[in-house]
């Protein structure tokens, strides 16, 4: 039993004796060993009265190969301080014996290309005022870069971005713990990842319904004038573009056919919308609508219309194409093949 104590003793001994020794060196070159605060081992006074005692708590501002920049608690009074002056070191080695060896490797200098290891959002340390604003310590922010001396955040507060110095925030604190277990903090990769694939889904949902997204806001009652989205909880399948003039005589001679093919194959088929491209004025529209009895239908000004179908818009009046929700072409007939074109939308639908 003895030998096994002694066994263990001398283990641990050497585990102790294993921890590397900071020096002042050091701690110039790793600003994420810096202390946030440590205590005054000498008295100093100033000129004007001011003096700062012995055993005073003091913030840690910046390091050197000399010296270390300090500041009082209430910010009233910073001064260089030599090493023998305070107790830094002391307050750095025991943070550091606390870290594991892959967190006391790490280093900022390391963080800047270790973005696996970058968290979601940091946490300020400190109050920030900028003009007009004031982030007060523990704000969260999130993360958007991380570079030389720097961390690039976006912030609600201020709408817009701004750098922070890494010892202002927890980034240090949170990436040694990442270091340690990749679960431990939501991560910048998989937010980036997880933006990423959320705006592949928006393009493709963007793709898929191009036309949907770009007659929002432009859809008209051809008889009132009034905006008349799309209903909510039919997404049409297809869409029946109809360019045409209460001045055509062509217009007036087809217009029946379509109105009475919208009233039979309605229906039966409420995947299809009809969209009337007006060239008239929109009282001649409204007045023509009534008349030939389309006055419910939607409408789109001839000089509102979308890029997608305005793609299509050629030749002379009355134009009858069919696009599915992407904005692809499937049927267009103009003039004397109107009535073609609606005979394809026919059986295209009752396929369907």
């Amino acid at each position: 039993m003895k030998i096994l104590i002694f066994i263990v003793a001398f283990c641990l001994t050497s585990i102790i004796a294993s921890a590397e020794d900071l020096t002042w060196n050091t701690l110039a070159d790793r600003a994420d060993l810096w202390p946030g605060q440590c205590t005054m081992k000498a008295t100093i006074p100033f000129q004007g009265g001011v003096t700062v005692t012995t055993g005073q708590m003091v913030n840690v501002d910046k390091f050197s190969a000399q010296d270390v920049q300090v500041t009082t608690l209430d910010g009233q009074t910073s001064f260089t301080a030599e090493p023998t002056e305070v107790d830094c070191l002391d307050v750095a080695q025991k943070a550091y014996n606390a870290l594991t060896p892959k967190q006391q490797a790490l280093s900022y200098t390391i963080l800047i290309g270790r973005k696996d290891l970058w968290p979601a959002n940091i946490m300020l340390n400190e109050d920030i005022d900028f003009p007009g604003h004031h982030l007060a310590k523990g704000t969260q922010e999130k993360v958007l870069s991380v570079d030389n001396g720097s961390i690039l955040v976006k912030s609600d507060v201020l709408k817009g971005t701004f750098k922070v110095f890494p010892s202002a925030t927890n980034i240090m604190l949170q990436a040694r713990a990442l270091v340690e277990n990749r679960q431990a903090v939501p991560t910048f990769m998989v937010e980036e990842q997880q933006e990423a694939a959320a705006k592949a889904q928006a393009d493709e949902d963007f793709r898929e319904n191009r036309l949907i997204y770009e007659l929002k806001g432009k859809l008209i009652n051809v008889a009132t004038d009034q905006q008349q989205p799309l209903d909510p909880n039919i997404t049409p399948r297809y869409f029946v573009f109809l360019r045409g003039s209460s001045t055509c005589p062509i217009t007036h001679k087809f217009i029946p056919s379509v109105v009475n093919f919208y009233n039979q194959m309605m229906s039966k088929h409420p995947d299809y919308e009809i969209v009337y491209i007006m060239y008239d004025t929109l009282g001649d529209a409204s007045q023509f609508s009534r008349q030939a009895g389309f006055s419910s239908w939607r409408a789109l000004a001839y000089d509102n219309t979308p890029s997608t179908p305005n793609s299509v818009i050629a030749g002379p009046l009355p134009q009858l194409f069919v696009m599915d929700r992407s904005g692809k072409l499937l049927i267009n007939g103009i003039q004397n093949d109107a009535p073609k074109a609606l005979d394809q939308l026919e059986a295209l639908l009752n396929k369907n």
